[in-house]
């Protein structure tokens, strides 16, 4: 048994392309497997296409191969971050937890016979979670232009 384990212990590091904001600590990261949108120099369209592999300054895509300095702006909408999950679980949290607290309290006025109003607290308080939650999606970075100095993108090869 203790012979096996060597042989199982074998590691296999992982390239991906890094993007970032020159002095900054925030970063985008895509793997292998990855899907990325991208406009590549001297063109207006965006491209979609799956990351199959890296090498020096070239990401091999599904039906394409690209060099990381033809890279005008890319969508980080989908990449890795390391933005706070908290800030990322907001998003999403804070509206649906905004119309909720709205929909209660319509409910509990049916369920007590009384006419429809709209209690001044609750309503602000739905409307400020709701409106925070948009906002902090609204903005969220969605691209990255490469074609300004302040960002650099390379491939980290470990």
């Amino acid at each position: 048994m203790l012979t096996l384990l060597p042989v199982v212990q074998t590691v296999e590091a992982q390239s991906y392309l890094l993007l970032r904001k020159k002095g900054s600590m925030r970063r985008y990261t895509y793997f292998k497997g990855d899907e990325l949108v991208y406009k590549q120099k001297g063109y207006d369209t965006y491209f979609r296409d799956r990351i199959m592999d890296f090498a020096d300054s070239t990401i091999v895509l599904k039906n394409n191969m690209i060099l990381v300095s033809q890279l005008e702006e890319v969508d980080v909408r989908k990449a890795h971050t390391n933005r706070p999950a908290i800030l990322r679980k907001a998003e999403n949290t804070l509206p649906a937890l905004g119309l909720g607290l709205f929909a209660i309290d319509l409910a509990n006025n049916l369920i007590d016979g009384s006419k429809l109003t709209l209690d001044q607290g609750v309503t602000t308080a739905a409307g400020a979670m709701v409106a925070s939650g948009f906002s902090l999606r609204w903005l969220r970075r969605k691209y990255i232009r490469l074609n300004k100095p302040k960002f650099e993108a390379f491939i980290v090869i470990q």
